[in-house]
């Protein structure tokens, strides 16, 4: 027979061993909920600091800023705005078409003289209405801007706006930044020895990246005499696709071609493949400019219908 003693050993050792499996199993869960915790503050931590990363800080303009060391009587004349013959249409609205010689011409119409007036839909830029957009954090092209809403196959999607400089602070800022090394580039060519900074001043224009497909044109249009560059869509976008426009980017000797990451099937790999026509938030030294070629805008202007 077994002595009692015996069963208590027996009983004090099952003891032992049932509680050393319990510290165990304890000290493995908490070792395992430590390790989520912390997984979860981590998450949270970059979770956080994606949340603060803003856009790099600009002066928000509507249209294009002129220092005082630039005449603008030099390089526009309200005189040379035509005036165009143009009829109401179904809808009350006049110049909608390219029936208007304004717009075939690409030069907005001035209301004052304007057959159509308050009624005239050829002044997207002088109304600046356009597309709800947002500016968004891209994988490998910085910031970009987004579409929230449709937008139409050639509609007027906003101004390239920025600060104006002649020739002489356009070829001083482009050498001061190939000796920086400086790799964002917002400079555009418009006419008369000018170009359009969208740096320091700007609006959201400033974060549309290049793509070799891109969904936006550019287009120089006459403004009461001034020179602007107009962003319109190049075929339906979506709500939710990025934005871009070809910049066409234009190398200056001695700089090298930068990657371009906007992967379309038709990508040619680099900024500056061809000598050409516009530019952004890019790379390196050089410039962009823009081409004119006519394209008939949607409609942008008040009803009689009210």
């Amino acid at each position: 027979f077994t002595s009692l003693d015996h069963l208590r050993a027996v009983a004090r050792g099952s003891r032992k061993e049932t509680l050393a499996r319990a510290v165990q199993e304890c000290a493995e869960a908490l070792a395992h909920n430590a390790e989520a915790d912390a997984a979860d503050r981590a998450c949270k931590e970059r979770l956080a600091a994606a949340a603060r990363q803003k856009p790099p800080a600009y002066h928000r303009i509507r249209r294009n800023f002129y220092g005082k060391h630039i005449s603008k009587a030099h390089y526009f004349d309200l005189a040379d705005v035509p005036v165009c013959e143009c009829r109401a249409d179904a809808d009350g609205l006049f110049c909608t078409t390219d029936d208007c010689l304004n717009r075939v011409l690409f030069y907005e119409c001035d209301p004052k003289t304007c057959p159509g007036g308050a009624r005239c839909a050829n002044t997207q830029f002088a109304r600046g209405r356009q597309p709800k957009t947002q500016v968004v954090r891209t994988e490998q092209r910085g910031w970009g801007l987004t579409a929230l809403e449709p937008i139409a196959a050639g509609q007027f999607v906003m101004e390239y706006a920025g600060k104006i400089l002649n020739e002489e602070e356009t070829a001083e800022k482009l050498r001061k930044m190939q000796e920086t090394g400086l790799q964002d580039f917002y400079i555009m060519s418009l006419d008369n020895g000018l170009s359009v900074d969208a740096r320091e001043m700007s609006n959201l224009a400033r974060f549309i990246n290049h793509s070799c497909e891109a969904s936006l044109e550019t287009h120089k249009w006459r403004v009461l005499g001034e020179t602007r560059v107009g962003l319109f869509a190049a075929r339906d976008i979506p709500a939710g696709e990025e934005l871009s426009f070809n910049y066409n980017f234009e190398c200056v000797d001695g700089t090298k071609k930068q990657p371009c990451h906007c992967g379309a099937p038709s990508c040619t790999g680099f900024l500056g493949s061809q000598k050409a026509a516009a530019m952004v938030g890019g790379g390196g030294g050089g410039r962009a400019k823009t081409k004119k070629r006519p394209r008939t805008a949607g409609a942008d202007a008040e009803s009689s219908k009210g």
